[in-house]
């Protein structure tokens, strides 16, 4: 069923930067490499690690475990309270109730800043891309809805409609899935601004693979 929280349960797979000479984010590459199991991302430099062992391998740091506490009690920094890539990492995984992996690449930059201007004023700021996410239909769209979209992906050739070939998911970048949702709209159906209410511009710009999950019904 739908819930205004919706657009937290889609990332799976996040992707950051740590920084080398940061006292901070050195000790959490130190601990991530030596207590997590790296899963190859064909890429140079780039690590890929399951939620479940970052979250071990920072609470059993007794230097990390400091920050994580902080990040447990207070999901907002405020002008007092010193913060740093742990204490967003924390409330970004809390947050993002699906999320099964993080992806990050080390950076030698000394120069680097967190730092981002607002208003005139500087605010800390942690940046991550979403890599991978899962849309399931069923929970933004009711059962007359949902028949409307299968049939509008039958019709767009992206499902097989006949019984034994048919599968009810399948995946696409999600710059192209909303071009697809958007002709919807142009073709006269109307669940396509329910489905874009319903989902972070976040996801659109980041342009993640997506896992679209919807149903085995036959028409």
């Amino acid at each position: 069923m739908y819930t205004k929280n919706f657009e937290l349960t889609i990332p799976t797979n996040i992707s950051f930067t740590l920084y080398k000479y940061d006292y901070v984010d050195s000790i959490v590459i130190s601990r991530v490499l030596k207590e997590c199991k790296n899963h190859p991302t064909g890429q140079k430099g780039v690590y890929r690690i399951t939620v479940e062992e970052f979250k071990k391998a920072i609470e059993t740091s007794s230097r990390l475990r400091k920050e994580v506490e902080k990040a447990k009690q207070m999901a907002i920094p405020t002008p007092n309270l010193k913060v740093n890539s742990v204490f967003f990492l924390w409330n970004i995984i809390e947050a993002l109730t699906n999320l099964k992996w993080l992806t990050f690449k080390v950076s030698e930059d000394k120069n680097y800043s967190r730092i981002m201007e607002v208003h005139d004023k500087e605010i800390l700021t942690f940046h991550y891309n979403i890599e991978e996410g899962v849309l399931n239909m069923a929970h933004i769209l009711n059962r007359e809805e949902l028949d409307e979209f299968n049939k509008e992906i039958i019709d767009s050739g992206l499902m097989e409609n006949k019984y034994f070939d048919r599968v009810g998911y399948f995946w696409m970048r999600a710059a192209i899935f909303f071009d697809i949702i958007t002709s919807f709209e142009q073709r006269g159906s109307g669940i396509s601004s329910k489905i874009f209410q319903n989902v972070d511009p976040k996801i659109d710009e980041d342009d993640p693979l997506l896992l679209i999950i919807t149903d085995y019904t036959s028409y």
